[in-house]
């Protein structure tokens, strides 16, 4: 169930509406089905935008100038035409960038959510603007969440707080920094139209966290498992299961009927967080 919040971000009861739509879902079977970033709804986007103007950058900051900055040099981008403010909410609210008086120039998904992100960089972490954009994304019903400064993609509500939610976790620990890395560039790449890229970030994820606890570099993902097999840390059902995860790399167009590069980049996703989180908690990283 949603966890709706008043503007001080205590919980509160539902409106009259929220509930019809609530029970409108359920009633449908549909409570954990989510549209995919590319077929938000507009009012989503706006909601992104009045959380953004309301918790992150102020009247009177200086968040959106910093940000005009830090998002021009990411993306590669000239000035923007007219203030930063503007700027912001066209491409939050409307996918477009200002270039000219009279032009203005499409931008992808991913930059959208990007633009939020460097705002969140130069304006700090924000637990209530988390809560509300995740509160307005399952009233949506769109497949993003915002975890710490970074949007990650989720096809089910239950897959990401039993396993991406828990991953990223144990991931933030300082030992595994370059398995973080990794894992977190599968979202990005998925988010951005990237499936084979997503799919290839995922499994070097998990052969990074073989390297960590084995001590070794290079080797492949095969290599990798017998390592971990022979030393006792893994037992033959996850050796095959690391195994499996790196034939996606090579089978991400194999799709069975109904599936598309989405489905299968999360996938990639999912099966490896499973592994990580298994990998991180056993064998050198068990906790003494």
């Amino acid at each position: 169930m949603v966890d709706f919040r008043s503007l001080d971000g205590k919980s509160r009861q539902p409106t009259y509406a929220e509930r019809a739509r609530m029970e409108e879902l359920r009633a449908a079977g549909v409570e954990d089905v989510y549209c995919e970033p590319w077929s938000a709804p507009d009012g989503f986007w706006l909601n992104l935008l009045q959380a953004s103007t309301w918790l992150l950058a102020t009247p009177g900051s200086h968040a959106l100038l910093e940000w005009a900055r830090e998002i021009t040099y990411a993306q590669g981008w000239s000035d923007f035409y007219g203030t930063a403010s503007d700027a912001f909410a066209l491409i939050v609210a409307e996918g477009y960038m200002p270039t000219g008086p009279n032009y203005l120039a499409q931008v992808s998904i991913e930059q959208r959510l990007s633009a939020i992100e460097h705002l969140l960089d130069v304006a700090g972490p924000e637990p209530e603007f988390n809560e509300r954009v995740n509160e307005r994304a399952r009233w949506h019903r769109v497949g993003l969440r915002l975890e710490g400064n970074r949007f990650v993609p989720i096809t089910s509500e239950h897959m990401h707080t039993e396993v991406v939610q828990p991953s990223l976790l144990l991931l933030s620990d300082p030992r595994f920094e370059s398995v973080d890395g990794l894992y977190r560039k599968a979202f990005e790449r998925a988010l951005s139209g990237d499936p084979s890229g997503a799919i290839t970030a995922a499994t070097s994820a998990v052969q990074e966290m073989f390297r960590a606890g084995l001590g070794v570099a290079g080797c492949n993902m095969l290599e990798l498992a017998n390592r971990a097999r022979q030393a006792g840390w893994i037992i033959a059902g996850v050796h095959q299961f690391a195994v499996k995860l790196d034939t996606l790399r090579g089978e991400s167009d194999a799709h069975a009927p109904g599936t598309d590069d989405f489905d299968v980049a999360m996938l990639a996703i999912h099966l490896a967080g499973s592994l990580l989180l298994h990998l991180g908690k056993t064998g050198p990283f068990a906790p003494t």
